[in-house]
């Protein structure tokens, strides 16, 4: 409790360092330190909220010492602790039995204030995408509480971060979104000439224009054992949400990868123009250590060799690289330890292994290379979850629907670049 005492005041003065300094000079703060104001005051409000809670705990295990005779009772916290552990199961329980909503608890506190920021109000309830949003929203609310870190794993609630192959690779999420969202980008440089002594020189500017994300609805759903839902076990909770979060993620993946652009999906990095190319012949060929320098060299050639540089293939396709040698008569394999030519390579079976190339009808595999922080996700408010006791009543199951306003967008077409004919049988 001390460490955390001790933590809050030194946050809280540094703080106040950064007010007073601003004070002194009679302007406004920069983005950046007001960005450090806002972090400072609400890690000091956490830590103070956890110093509660935790003397909250002291009180209740010292009236009840020597009382306990069920040692599993030693595990029975207060109702007023209990609350403040944000519980998946809790919600869809509570959401089964008053038709569709959740009427109490940490979960509906969360629920209004996600919907408070976003203006809009869900069709079930919303559940934040992280840990850190929980406690975040909870801080927002008027009651004042918000200490879920003590009794809640660092890594509970992470659907998303953890669970995409593009984000492994480096691909930018931006969630927490309430509007249309509209990246710069610059689509033309200045250009530099040499001139005689008392020339003019014609002016040359940047030309820049944006990049645009709209919401798109993705829709996604699990069924669940309404038996294990009875349990609330933290086992069982952790299965609900890795199992929502693979649903989610495995679609996000796929549209990143390979959306078709048509409808509402957006188009993912294969079906966008003007991303390299690199050919392996009419009717496709077997991928080699040259091919893969070809794509490396296609987003060199553009000047996008920068940021989060990595490959992203299929499972097969990653087991034919492995096998295959880099020079023939020589055991160095383009697939080793991870990497290809240096650089990580994220398998997963959201890249196509189906695409066909030429009159014989050859079956091939696509492999991407480029700096895939600027393949960027924009997730609009929360996940808004829907709970259907009904489809699966005579199975015993819950249906669990998640709805998510998101996009995906390319912000450098010529930071990637692909090979979409490579045999890899």
């Amino acid at each position: 409790m001390k460490n955390e005492n001790s933590r809050a005041n030194r946050l809280m003065a540094e703080a106040q360092a950064i007010h007073d300094l601003v004070e002194r000079e009679g302007r406004d703060m920069t983005p950046e330190e007001s960005e450090q104001f806002s972090l400072k005051v609400k890690e000091a409000k956490a830590s103070m909220a956890r110093e509660e809670e935790l003397n909250s705990f002291d009180v209740w295990k010292k009236e009840t010492a020597g009382r306990i005779s069920n040692p599993a009772e030693q595990f029975d916290l207060p109702k007023q602790t209990q609350r403040h552990r944000y519980s998946l199961c809790r919600a869809l329980k509570s959401a089964m039995q008053n038709h569709g909503s959740v009427k109490s608890g940490l979960e509906k506190e969360v629920s209004d204030e996600i919907a408070l920021q976003y203006g809009k109000s869900p069709s079930g309830f919303y559940m934040p995408h992280r840990l850190n949003d929980v406690e975040q929203f909870v801080l927002n609310t008027t009651t004042g509480t918000g200490a879920i870190g003590t009794y809640t794993s660092p890594d509970y609630i992470e659907l998303l971060r953890n669970k995409m192959v593009m984000q492994k690779a480096g691909a930018t999420v931006i969630s927490g979104l309430n509007q249309n969202l509209s990246i710069p980008r610059q689509s033309g440089a200045s250009t530099a000439a040499w001139v005689g002594e008392g020339s003019a020189t014609s002016a040359s500017n940047q030309t820049v224009d944006n990049v645009l994300f709209q919401p798109a609805m993705l829709t996604c759903f699990t069924d669940i054992s309404r038996q294990g839902l009875q349990t609330s076990s933290f086992d069982f909770e952790q299965f609900v949400m890795n199992d929502l979060a693979q649903v989610q993620a495995i679609k996000l993946d796929q549209t990143g990868l390979n959306g078709s652009g048509s409808g509402s999906e957006p188009t993912g990095i294969i079906g966008t123009s003007s991303i390299g190319s690199v050919v392996g012949g009419s009717n496709g060929a077997a991928p080699t250590f040259a091919n893969m320098v070809q794509l490396e060299s296609a987003v060199a050639t553009a000047n996008a060799d920068i940021g989060k540089l990595a490959y992203i293939g299929s499972a097969k396709a990653r087991g034919f690289l492995k096998l295959t040698p880099k020079v023939s008569g020589f055991p160095q394999y383009i697939y080793e330890q991870g990497e290809v030519n240096s650089y990580p390579f994220y398998a997963t079976n959201s890249m196509p292994d189906t695409l066909t190339k030429g009159g014989s009808g050859a079956v091939c595999s696509a492999i991407l290379f480029g700096n895939w922080a600027d393949a960027v996700f924009a997730l609009f408010g929360a996940n808004d979850v829907i709970v259907d006791p009904y489809t699966g009543s005579s199975s015993g199951t819950l249906r669990v629907v998640m709805l998510q306003l998101a996009q995906f967008k390319v912000r450098h077409p010529q930071s990637f670049a692909a090979m979409l004919d490579a045999l890899c049988t």
